[in-house]
């Protein structure tokens, strides 16, 4: 693939003189920091020239004064749809805009999705180091709480189902999906009955018991309001939320990931040895 440097270097100016004096949230970090990152990643996917052009330019409209036009006379109509595509209406709603992007994000085009992702990749990446440090007191520099986080970016998790089958996009996207579980996704195990529990801060709660190769709604086993409890304690005490995980203790997810693994080997080796066939598949 052949780079223009003229075309990169005259995004990379514009950007950042329309970013100017902008930081990102909470921080003192620069934020035309994001918008070259997003530039990387896509880079990484191997997107093609515009794309990554885009992924300089995607918060312009959004975020500074410049418009559609302004990025048409400078870069052609194929940089500004796809910039088109990546910038909310800020004048509805955070849950309008937010339902407004997943809905358009499960029809989009491959290069849609490869930008978003590479957008949403980088604000996870940076969600993920900052919550090492200081926990949910991080989600207090946001629109909307924790709970509606953890809604939109799984919402956005799930419209980009299919770039795991992408050789290109797969490492972006498996490296979103550990950083969405690091931030929203607690894990506990009952050792006495063998069961992962993996409870989400959008209110979705799952269990895997040894022996059985599938995640399951946690509600097929205890009552809604009872599940519904458990992720909406503010403090996030599950142990005490429900007599459900009296005899549980927290996993990391790497911890729980290699049960989990292990589980699904002696579990599928086992099958095979009884002349079945079959899949693993994650939740």
């Amino acid at each position: 693939m052949k780079i223009e440097n003229k075309k990169f270097d005259e995004a990379i100016v514009f950007a950042t003189k329309m970013h100017s004096g902008q930081l990102r949230k909470g921080t003192d970090i620069p934020y035309i920091v994001h918008p070259l990152e997003v530039m990387g990643i896509l880079c990484s996917m191997k997107a093609d020239e515009n794309l990554m052009i885009a992924g300089v330019l995607h918060d312009i409209v959004e975020d500074t004064e410049a418009t559609l036009d302004d990025i048409r006379k400078s870069f052609g109509e194929d940089v500004t749809m796809l910039v088109a595509s990546n910038s909310e209406d800020k004048s509805k709603t955070w849950q309008e805009r937010k339902s407004h992007t997943i809905t358009e994000l499960e029809k989009a085009d491959k290069r849609v999705k490869m930008l978003i992702m590479a957008d949403k990749l980088s604000n996870l990446r940076s969600i993920a180091r900052d919550y090492k440090d200081i926990g949910d007191k991080l989600l207090e520099r946001f629109n909307a709480p924790k709970e509606k986080q953890a809604w939109y970016y799984g919402g956005v998790q799930d419209a980009l189902y299919d770039m795991q089958f992408c050789k290109e996009c797969e490492g972006a996207y498996w490296e979103f999906v550990g950083l969405y579980k690091d931030v929203f996704v607690k894990y506990l195990y009952d050792a006495r009955n063998e069961i992962i529990y993996q409870l989400c801060d959008d209110g979705t709660a799952f269990r895997m018991k040894k022996g059985s190769p599938a995640w399951e709604s946690l509600e097929n086993y205890i009552p809604k309001a009872i599940a519904e409890e458990i992720v909406k304690d503010e403090n996030h005490q599950f142990f005490s939320a429900s007599h459900v995980f009296d005899n549980t203790v927290m996993l990391s997810r790497w911890e729980a990931e290699h049960m989990e693994d292990e589980w699904n080997m002696n579990y599928w080796g086992k099958v095979n040895r009884d002349g079945k066939d079959g899949k693993y598949k994650s939740c």
